[in-house]
């Protein structure tokens, strides 16, 4: 097993100065333990060399007395402190370029970049082809460095000024590129020019190759060595920042270190993420920090999302004038290592994925992306992240539910992945008018057809129609539209809702009148669930399936099983495996009164229970009530269940079923970029409407009624028992981070946590409690007092104290958890939330 595969790192990166080359290393070190820092990664060539190199093509910095990287590399390693070594080849000193200037990055206009005596090169260029591995060559081979990382890989078209260049025009890509495409380099950036799009995928090709060329060459010097950089291609340690810049846009964004993470976590397995805080609050203000809060905030969110801990500061922390925030990294640090066993091995229970997609060309979807980031944050929606080109890991994911925010295409066997997971239960959503130009997608996906596209929509709205879907949205009936929207044509059986309401006049103010509803746009299309017949099957079994009735089909009371909603006979399409209806209108399915039978699609939550679509549940099975006569079903949703398998009821002749084919949802403007850019609620309850008509609320695996500051995750852990995270976000106004506000009294709900594993008690307790008369009241209270006792008590991840009252009591330490019965059910009740907390759960 390789070193880092634990998932353990404290690192902490000293970024070296030239005048750090005579620091005293005997204090670094000391100072690194008192952290409870393992790792510690330092400068050691490229740019600058802190050991005296012999290569010809390595600029050695004047300032350098002896051997600075022997000296740390020993005294580091015989304190018990892994060391990785950092490299930086996107520039050269100058008198390299003198020597060598084919090797550098040109303008267009054929000039070098030189800043302060630092001169780019090119990824291209011989310099980082072949002289790179030279000088890692000879690093490796006279130090036991731990690993390597690159700073600032790939192609680097600014200055640390801000300056724009434009992209390489050396000769070396000139002619590689002619290689590759047949085509003369892009003038400039244009996302609409197809040219620019090759180039793209050119930057993209040569980033991997070279990457490629430097594993294969470092692994063959030393096999156990880790590589990092910022691309995941053949890295074993994936690094990202959390940063700041005074002069980027706003939003600030507050999930930084999730939003690096998660993406990592959620599309490679065996890959390392560490997110990097970098202390500085901009590149050109490096001898000030950001705020303490916010530093703690990104080691937090680490924690949560599955990262190992990183902090970075320029030069050494003797005589660095900001210490602020030097103390949390410590404190935080010092908790990760008295519960690491815990934080390094997370696995996923999530209810969601959340698509990243990948770069356009044309378009930018980033900001829906971010906006429906934050939205699941914000609402406690357990949620994975996994890269648009990485869609094969759907299948290790135990999501019900998969979003598509804003992605502009899919790729030939993107789209084919994902259809053949929808016909497997994987229910599919879109926001953003995502897919709007590729029609096969929309018809696969979703049974749309594209339309026009509105671009300006200034003053339109849509009309709240359902206050069923959108409960928090009573009292308002119109939102705002603003940005493109897609015309999109729903296909028969979908649930259109949320009419398109066009602009009009909007001032002066006695001429904001004149809006008009069309008849015929809609902002959302609900297609449900469908369920797909064997060819000699008779009826099928089918529902509403998710809380999403057929639209305007009617229903009447029918006989035995329960199909989630009012007991009454709900009509399903009957769809064949490439989408399309192949029973008509008319199939029914018969159910009968609350509680007189199963429930279909989610969680079962009479017998033994367990989801059905989607992966399946924990222990036993995926299974809804023995008794109930649902038919017989063979391969429901193309996934096993763990543990003994998947089957619904054994009795009750109602047809054969082969599987069930999951629903789509699809929004047809950005209600992700509107709530990342203003932060409208009603953006939210619209998505939040949507997936619970797909999938409800109570089948979710975590639910909460804590507010939307408090991030919560839940994690399995490898022996069975789970690790949940609370993190107060409360103390960030938008601008400002101050300490969190304490919360109280937070209750959560974790599925799977039955008062206990009696089906008869369960069944007693819940049913029949207001039949019983007071002596047997009685007998049902000291019963579930004896179920709460069966529960493990949660146990507190204790915060070490610290020197600072004010800051340990901001952290959080007093948190407590206990278990209560609500409703026939535990629930989790945390109190005394202060920045963060953590409870194992066995």
């Amino acid at each position: 097993m390789s070193w880092w595969t634990g998932n353990t790192l404290r690192l902490v990166q000293n970024n070296l100065r030239e005048v750090d080359a005579d620091l005293d290393v005997d204090k670094l070190i000391s100072q690194l333990k008192a952290m409870d820092a393992n790792v510690l990664m330092m400068n050691a060539g490229g740019m600058f060399a802190f050991y005296p190199s012999r290569l010809p093509y390595q600029y050695v910095t004047p300032y350098l007395k002896g051997d600075l990287l022997g000296e740390t590399i020993h005294k580091a390693h015989k304190n018990g402190i892994r060391f990785i070594a950092r490299f930086d080849f996107s520039k050269a000193h100058e008198s390299i370029f003198e020597k060598r200037p084919e090797w550098f990055y040109r303008t267009r206009d054929g000039k070098e970049v030189n800043y302060s005596g630092i001169v780019h090169t090119c990824l291209n260029g011989g310099y980082q082809q072949q002289n790179s591995l030279v000088i890692l060559e000879e690093a490796l081979t006279a130090y036991d460095v731990d690993g390597v990382f690159f700073n600032m890989f790939g192609y680097q078209n600014w200055d640390y000024s801000g300056n724009y260049y434009g992209i390489c025009h050396c000769d070396n890509c000139r002619v590689l590129f002619k290689k590759m495409y047949g085509l003369e380099l892009p003038p400039e950036e244009d996302r609409g020019n197809e040219t620019f799009r090759k180039y793209r995928e050119f930057q993209e090709k040569t980033s991997m190759a070279i990457l490629e060329k430097i594993a294969s060459h470092l692994k063959k010097l030393r096999p156990d060595i880790a590589i990092s950089t910022y691309h995941p291609h053949k890295v074993d340690i994936v690094r990202h920042e959390s940063n700041t810049a005074l002069n980027r846009p706003l939003p600030k964004w507050l999930y930084s270190a999730a939003e690096n993470i998660m993406p990592i976590m959620g599309s490679y397995a065996g890959k390392l993420v560490s997110n990097c805080s970098i202390n500085a609050i901009d590149l050109t203000y490096r001898f000030t920090g950001v705020s303490r809060q916010e530093t703690e905030i990104r080691l937090y969110e680490s924690l949560l999302s599955g990262s190992g801990l990183d902090f970075c500061i320029i030069g050494a922390f003797e005589g660095y004038p900001d210490r602020e925030n030097l103390e949390t990294v410590s404190s935080i640090f010092r908790y990760h290592k008295q519960h690491e066993a815990l934080f390094g091995q997370l696995q996923s229970v999530a209810d969601v994925v959340l698509v990243k997609p990948s770069p356009s060309s044309v378009r930018d979807s980033s900001k829906e992306y971010f906006g429906v980031f934050k939205m699941l944050k914000e609402s406690h929606i357990q949620f994975d992240v996994i890269k648009q080109d990485r869609l094969e890991r759907l299948a290790a994911n135990p999501a019900k539910i998969v979003i598509l925010p804003g992605v502009e295409k899919l790729e030939t066997s993107e789209l084919e992945q994902l259809a053949e997971w929808r016909k497997r239960g994987l229910h599919i959503v879109a926001t953003g008018g995502a897919l709007a130009g590729q029609p096969e997608a929309l018809r696969l996906l979703f049974h749309a057809a594209p339309g026009r596209i509105i671009e300006d929509t200034t003053a339109s709205y849509v009309r709240v129609d359902d206050k069923t879907m959108f409960p928090q949205m009573a009292l308002r009936d119109w939102v705002v539209v603003d940005g493109a929207f897609a015309t999109v044509s729903f296909g028969e059986g979908a649930t259109k809702r949320l009419p398109y309401i066009a602009s009009a006049s909007f001032g002066p103010p006695e001429r904001a009148y004149g809006h008009a509803e069309s008849p015929e746009l809609y902002a959302l299309g609900i297609m449900p669930p469908g369920v797909l017949a064997r060819p000699d099957s008779g009826s099928a079994v089918g529902g509403r399936m998710a809380g999403v009735s057929v639209e305007g089909r009617s229903s009447k009371c029918g006989g035995n099983s329960n199909v989630e909603g009012c007991g009454s006979s709900a009509v399903v399409d009957i769809v064949s495996t490439d989408g399309e209806s192949i029973a008509g209108d008319d199939s029914i399915v018969e159910s009968g009164a609350e509680g007189e039978g199963s429930r279909i699609v989610g969680v079962g939550s009479v017998g033994e229970g367990g989801r059905l679509v989607g992966r399946g549940a924990e222990g036993e099975g995926s299974r809804i009530g023995e008794g109930g006569p649902v038919g017989q079903v063979g391969r429901l949703v193309g996934r096993g269940a763990e543990g003994e398998g998947s089957r619904i009821g054994e009795s009750g002749p109602v047809g054969q079923v082969d599987r069930l084919v999951g629903g789509s949802a699809y929004v047809c403007w950005n209600i992700g970029e509107l709530y990342f850019r203003h932060g409208f609620a009603d953006y939210r309850w619209i998505l939040l409407g949507a997936l619970h008509a797909l999938v409800p609320e109570e089948q979710r695996m975590l639910s909460t009624n804590a507010h939307p500051s408090v991030e919560i995750t839940l994690h399995r852990l490898p022996d069975g028992s789970r690790l949940l995270q609370l993190l107060n976000l409360s103390g960030f106004n938008g601008m400002t981070y101050e300490d969190p506000i304490p919360i109280g009294e937070i209750e959560i709900s974790l599925q799977g946590r039955p008062i206990n594993t009696d089906d008869s008690n369960n069944q007693y307790n819940q049913n029949n409690q207001s039949n019983q008369s007071n002596q047997s009241k009685q007998n049902n209270q000291n019963k579930q007092s004896n179920q709460r006792a069966e529960l493990p008590a949660p146990i507190a991840l204790v915060i070490p104290g610290r020197s600072t009252t004010s800051v340990h009591t901001s952290m959080g330490a007093e948190a407590r958890a206990v278990w209560r019965i609500r409703d026939g059910m535990a629930v989790l009740v945390v109190s005394g939330l202060g920045s963060y907390a953590a409870f194992h759960l066995k």
